[in-house]
């Protein structure tokens, strides 16, 4: 069982775009080392900004793409792989 009090990590950005692309996003655009990825589902859009600065995502940077997304941390954690 996951639990929800963990502190969030910095995970590299191949996990954090495998685990987006499994919830349903899609790329879109990038500019620099930024990403966005987005997904329409029940006519809302979802926009989602990933940073990849140096091949990693951190733990900062994971927590708002999790609120980004919508989907609660431990949804996210089974995705990513890391329960």
């Amino acid at each position: 069982m996951v639990s929800l009090f963990l502190k969030f990590t910095d995970y590299p950005c191949r996990d954090v775009k495998r685990a987006l692309s499994a919830l349903g996003f899609r790329f879109i655009a990038q500019k620099g080392s930024h990403e966005q990825w987005e997904k329409i589902e029940n006519g809302i859009k979802r926009k989602v900004t990933v940073d990849c600065h140096g091949g990693v995502v951190k733990a900062k940077d994971v927590r708002s793409i999790i609120a980004q997304a919508g989907v609660s941390k431990s949804d996210f954690l089974k995705v990513i792989g890391k329960n």
